[in-house]
């Protein structure tokens, strides 16, 4: 794990998230330790959250026309069934970023896209609640629409609430698969 851990953050340092999302994906099927692939996946987690406050802070008015222009129904992940929601949520993070013009976001986006699609736990782990992503991002919408000059810690903050209750279900979810 150690040696697919570095390999991963030094591909990832190089640019090659392709290499960076297999050696993700390696690490998280092997973990016989569900701290150290929680540990994982907060660190990725904290840089998705730290490029994401910051995007959406720059990109504010373009991101809220983006988001203004989608049918409701899209946006209301606490109405949908978890495999509904991670779609959903990813389809809406895509228009997001497509509207900051930020490539490397996109590339992120296409790798969190694989790892979800490929693993359950993952999937489980961070959208087995839709009223919880539901209401981050209706958090998310209202800080943005104030419009506060601290929006881009106020946004990483709120996300970091969601992340830690995240990592903390993925543990568990490894912790009682391990036990089967």
């Amino acid at each position: 794990l150690r040696r697919l851990e570095a390999e991963a953050e030094a591909r990832w340092r190089a640019g090659d998230l392709a290499g960076a999302e297999s050696r993700l994906r390696r690490i998280i099927r092997s973990a016989d330790d569900p701290q150290r692939a929680a540990r994982l996946l907060a660190e990725f987690l904290e840089i998705r959250r730290i490029m994401a406050s910051r995007l959406l802070a720059e990109h504010r008015a373009a991101v809220l026309e983006a988001l203004g222009s989608l049918p409701s129904d899209v946006l209301a992940f606490d109405q949908m069934a978890p495999d509904e929601a991670w779609r959903a949520d990813l389809d809406v993070a895509r228009r997001i970023i497509v509207a900051t013009g930020n490539h490397a976001a996109l590339l992120m986006l296409n790798t969190v896209s694989n790892a979800l699609a490929e693993l359950p736990v993952l999937r489980q782990a961070l959208y087995g609640d839709p009223s919880r992503n539901g209401a981050s991002f209706g958090r998310t919408v209202e800080l943005m629409a104030e419009g506060r000059s601290d929006l881009a810690e106020r946004l990483e903050a709120e996300m970091a609430e969601v992340d830690a209750q995240s990592v903390a279900a993925f543990e568990q979810l490894l912790a009682t698969e391990g036990q089967r």
